[in-house]
């Protein structure tokens, strides 16, 4: 990965702040091809003792509402069992078939916080999305 070395670095003291209980997003725009997927492999690659969550975000579902965190959520499912019971209902419901789907975005982040709680347990958890456009 030629000319990302500030990126890498950024990237691994985010990694290493986690490992000591700081959390931190990073959001990675651009056009194709500028090595966003690379810099996420990269960070992948260096979450050494994180649970990494992977979600590939396909042009054509984009009308799908929340189908993205589906797919994000899908390895822990079955943490929603530790969940209140309004918060496990609000991450199982179901997407109507207009794309729509009957939960806020303010009450899906509440129900998604803990979750990601549960799912990095004693350690650290790098949920990493992955946009994919399709012709």
């Amino acid at each position: 990965m030629q000319g990302r070395a500030e990126e890498r670095r950024h990237v691994e003291r985010m990694l290493a702040n986690s490992r000591r209980g700081a959390s931190s997003s990073l959001l990675l725009h651009g056009e194709a091809g500028i090595g966003k997927t690379t810099l996420l492999e990269h960070a992948a690659a260096h979450a050494d003792g994180m649970r990494v969550l992977r979600v590939e975000g396909i042009e054509s579902e984009m009308e799908l509402a929340f189908g993205g965190l589906h797919q994000l959520l899908l390895p822990v499912l079955d943490l929603l069992d530790r969940l209140p019971g309004p918060q496990a209902g609000v991450l199982r419901a179901s997407p109507h078939p207009n794309g729509t789907c009957g939960r806020s975005i303010a009450s899906t982040s509440t129900a998604i916080r803990p979750v990601c709680s549960a799912a990095a347990g004693s350690g650290s958890l790098q949920a990493r999305p992955h946009h994919v456009t399709t012709p």
